[in-house]
């Protein structure tokens, strides 16, 4: 179970030149296991929230869920049966983890 309080802000981090960077491609980068796909179905349309709460056990890493998936509008995009990619507990917990020792989450 993850327990690291992360929010969605915290997954940017500003560059030099002002512009907001996302982590996102050193997130794939420490993907290890194999990536489980997962079709939205009724109980969970337009509720990121909820398969981050029934995979990760914690609601507030819905926007992994999205960021990894490349889904800005979930009102469109995370309609039932759409199919998304979800990294594992494991891989989701070593990289808050990751980001955590070096200061990124809190």
């Amino acid at each position: 179970m993850i327990t690291r309080n992360v929010t969605r802000d915290q997954f940017y981090t500003k560059s030099s030149d002002g512009d907001f960077d996302v982590l996102l491609t050193e997130f794939k980068m420490e993907i290890r296991d194999r990536l489980k796909p997962f079709y939205v179905t009724p109980a969970f349309h337009c509720r990121p929230d909820l398969v981050a709460l029934a995979l990760y056990s914690d609601s507030r890493l819905w926007w992994i869920l999205m960021e990894f998936n490349a889904i800005d509008d979930i009102w469109n995009d995370f309609k039932t049966g759409t199919l998304i990619d979800t990294p594992s507990v494991n891989d989701v917990n070593n990289f808050v983890m990751k980001m955590t020792t070096k200061g990124i989450f809190k």
